[in-house]
């Protein structure tokens, strides 16, 4: 397995040993936290048997489960926007898992567009790291969000046109695993530091 750049933090999460959500969550509800927590591949592995259907995590190998470059997200956006993605195989061919956490207290207009050109950047890597390549490995979106508003945006990219069937074809579709951080951000960072420190 190669190694992934560490990420300069001294106070990294225990990783979860049990099924308790609520704790689960306080570790991924700051930038800080969500960094060193999935670096962790058990950390990344207990969120996606969490969110994603049984259907797909059966021929997730998550013995093949591998970190990959640290980030797509620019300077720009690193305020915004924080991700981690890892390889994996399934049913015994590459596919990735992409893990984009939005940190701002906020609900974002275009959520969908950051996800698409990220996932093309690894798409671009896969083929340059695998010149022999013949298809495109799968890539799962995880979309995570902290915001005390409700989430109105949507989990389908073609959700965010105004256009006609006629059309749609011709645009890039995809669904995006959500999940939303209910609890406000001041009180998990505190209760995160509390869990911490037991």
């Amino acid at each position: 397995m190669p190694e992934k750049q560490k990420f300069n933090n001294n106070s990294e999460p225990p990783e979860p040993e049990n099924k308790d959500k609520r704790k689960f969550r306080v570790y991924l509800s700051h930038d800080g936290f969500f960094r060193v927590s999935f670096d962790k591949n058990k950390v990344a592995e207990s969120f996606t048997r969490e969110n994603l259907p049984e259907e797909i995590t059966r021929d997730l190998d998550f013995s093949t489960l591998t970190p990959c470059k640290d980030t797509f997200v620019g300077r720009k956006l690193a305020r915004s926007y924080s991700d981690v993605f890892y390889e994996i195989r399934f049913k015994n061919k590459p596919a990735y898992l992409y893990f984009l956490f939005e940190h701002k207290s906020w609900e974002p207009d275009f959520p969908g567009v950051q996800l698409l050109k990220n996932m093309t950047h690894i798409w671009e890597a896969h083929v340059t790291q695998h010149p022999e390549t013949q298809k495109l490995p799968p890539i799962i979106p995880l979309l995570i969000y902290h915001g005390e508003s409700p989430w109105k945006v949507g989990t389908r990219f073609i959700a965010l046109f105004d256009i006609p069937e006629t059309l749609k074809k011709y645009i890039p579709s995809f669904n995006v695993k959500f999940d939303q951080l209910q609890e406000s951000v001041n009180d998990v960072i505190k209760e995160g530091g509390a869990l911490m420190s037991t």
